[in-house]
């Protein structure tokens, strides 16, 4: 500030006329006698000759006051506050910005930014070749219509789920045909007896096997259906047992007569029960007028055949179901 006094910067209206007179302080700047600006004091004899006529601009706040080029000294404003950083303070911050930079650049690249620039030779980066498709698993071959006899239990193991011992195969002249019977409502057919002819019709089967099994003569306490119905793939054998167990649902709790064909007589049953059992389609009916007396179905489908299996006792708890697993476990 006291070379740009000395060179004129700053005040561009000075004249270059000396006064005659010793220096005076302007009479728009009053003696100011606070601490933070020093007073004006007179010019001392044989100080250079200072400028005169100049106008400060004006202002609405005091002007800074304008010393001796000898005795000139800054004011105190602004107050002091923390120190001024010195040039090893602003390296040191340079310092950690390009760093910071570094540490960036360096993320970028880590994280790979650029995923489809191929890597650079020489790398040890190894790309682990794609697994082989394997093909889906070939189907298992239908069962042939000739192995169903096969798939049906023998007296000794149905005995021992119906719990008894006296149980023995009725002799039947057509055990390749389905059985008939008339019942008054035909949709609940299915739920009554095994292979019955009328609920199978438009399915699609090909062949069947059918046994009865129950103690000799007309005393009898235990009564076995059992068949197996052939198709001519596994989904079909499939969507047949799907349709039965909408129409099993339906005839919950309904009341229809049945007339046997050969005997004439009538029957009266209700389906209080329908499950689904890990995939067996299950039904509990009652006979009307026969106390205790009921049957338990089971229908499911394993490969391209469908078991149809009904048991019958004065006690029906799940025996259906462990035949129908058992023919399933023959045929796996």
């Amino acid at each position: 500030m006291s070379d740009l006094h000395q060179r004129g910067i700053g005040y561009p209206y000075a004249s270059a006329a000396a006064s005659p007179s010793p220096w005076q302080p302007s009479p728009w700047a009053p003696q100011r006698t606070d601490e933070r600006r020093p007073a004006f004091t007179a010019h001392p004899a044989g100080a250079p000759t200072p400028f005169t006529g100049w106008t400060p601009p004006s202002s609405s706040a005091p002007p800074w006051p304008v010393a001796s080029p000898a005795q000139w000294a800054p004011g105190a404003y602004p107050p002091p506050g923390r120190p001024r950083r010195t040039s090893r303070t602003y390296a040191i911050v340079g310092v950690v910005a390009a760093a910071v930079a570094m540490c960036a650049v360096v993320a970028v690249i880590a994280t790979g930014s650029t995923p489809s620039q191929p890597a650079p030779q020489g790398s040890d980066t190894t790309t682990a070749p794609a697994s082989p498709s394997l093909p889906p698993p070939s189907p298992a071959p239908t069962i042939a219509v000739n192995a169903l006899t096969g798939l049906l239990p023998d007296p000794a193991a149905i005995n021992a789920i119906m719990g008894t011992s006296a149980m023995v195969l009725v002799p039947d002249p057509a055990p390749d045909k389905m059985w008939t019977a008339d019942i008054d409502r035909p949709d609940c057919l299915g739920t009554y007896h095994p292979a019955e002819l009328a609920n199978y019709q438009g399915s699609g089967w090909i062949a069947v096997q059918t046994q009865m099994l129950r103690e000799p003569g007309e005393n009898w306490t235990h009564s076995v259906s059992q068949a197996v119905i052939s198709f001519a793939s596994a989904q079909a054998a499939t969507d047949f047992a799907s349709q039965q167990g909408a129409k099993w649902q339906r005839c919950m709790g309904v009341a229809a007569t049945v007339t046997d064909t050969t005997s004439h007589e009538r029957y009266t049953f209700t389906v209080d029960r329908v499950d689904n059992q890990n995939g067996t389609l299950t039904a509990r009916f009652t006979y009307e007028g026969l106390a205790g007396w009921g049957c338990q179905r089971a229908l499911t489908a394993h490969n391209n055949v469908v078991i149809d299996v009904r048991a019958c006792s004065d006690a029906p708890t799940d025996q259906a179901a462990k035949i129908a697993a058992s023919i399933a476990g023959r045929a796996a």
